[in-house]
């Protein structure tokens, strides 16, 4: 399969389940939340693991394995945070500026290349950022809003992240690195869900069939993108993941009777230009 129909499927799988995210976290705890998506995840890994289990003997291949678990875990915890105090149709294309920090960190860490085309797009998405953060005539005016800073903070992370994802693909096949990718951040934060039974116990009793079903469409979303990687430039890929944006504004306006839909389109249409832009390059 092309890595741009991986790219694709990663991106509306993507979109799909922060609706549900959005849903789930309006009542329920983040730490709890996270812990039984990661769980569920390790299962629903499973099967594709026919498709490949190597293990690397190289001690830096484990450790890049365990580095980014933790950020993966870390970025788990603060993004479904993000959920309970920002509408999902603004949340998801600030999530995309991970796009930024990605382009940065790839052509410093992974030497890939920067071109004209691909800065025209960074410029883009940025001009999308500052559409979606346009508050009371104030520029960026939304970044004291507690959802914003923590989706930023996680798009931070996750340009980093996606980077380690993709130093790590030298070492594992994609069905393991992804498998792992799900249960070593479970064990990091098992200690934090063990003091939050009352937290779990909720979410099992009320939304088990959402948890379920944003599993699934997590697991597709992550495998997908992990095979695209392995075939082209992470710098590729990611911004065609901008893609889950315009489903998730969209979504949010019909589920979940969230405003401002226009303007959130605008910069999410932004965002989407700068992506074909870059992988057009």
């Amino acid at each position: 399969m092309d890595w741009e129909l991986l790219a694709l499927v990663a991106a509306l799988s993507s979109g799909s389940a922060r609706l549900v995210h959005r849903h789930v976290m309006k009542k329920e705890g983040h730490v709890a939340y996270s812990w039984i998506l990661n769980l569920l995840g390790v299962v629903f890994f499973l099967p594709l693991l026919s498709r490949g289990i190597n293990m690397p003997a190289s001690p830096y291949a484990w450790l890049l394995a365990l580095f980014a678990g933790l950020l993966w875990a870390i970025v788990s915890l603060l993004g479904l945070k993000s959920y309970r105090y920002t509408q999902v149709s603004l949340r998801d294309p600030l999530a995309r500026t991970d796009v930024l920090f990605l382009l940065l960190f790839s052509s410093l860490i992974l030497a890939e290349s920067i071109t004209i085309e691909k800065l025209s797009g960074f410029f883009i998405i940025f001009s999308g950022l500052v559409v979606l953060t346009w508050h009371n005539g104030r520029l960026f005016g939304k970044l004291s809003d507690k959802g914003v800073k923590l989706t930023l903070f996680t798009a931070v992370l996750n340009g980093f992240v996606a980077v380690v994802d993709k130093m790590a693909l030298a070492y594992f096949a994609p069905a393991f690195y992804g498998f792992l990718m799900f249960f070593i951040p479970s064990v990091y934060l098992t200690p934090l869900a063990l003091r939050n039974r009352i937290g779990i116990k909720s979410l099992v009793s009320k939304k088990a069939g959402w948890v379920v079903a944003v599993s699934v469409l997590i697991v597709i979303s992550y495998y997908s993108q992990l095979s695209a990687y392995s075939l082209t430039e992470v710098s590729n890929v990611f911004p065609v993941l901008q893609l889950s944006s315009l489903v998730a504004v969209i979504g949010g306006a019909i589920f979940h009777k969230e405003r401002d839909l226009g303007l959130r389109l605008i910069g999410a249409v932004l965002m989407i230009l700068g992506t074909v832009i870059i992988v057009a390059s």
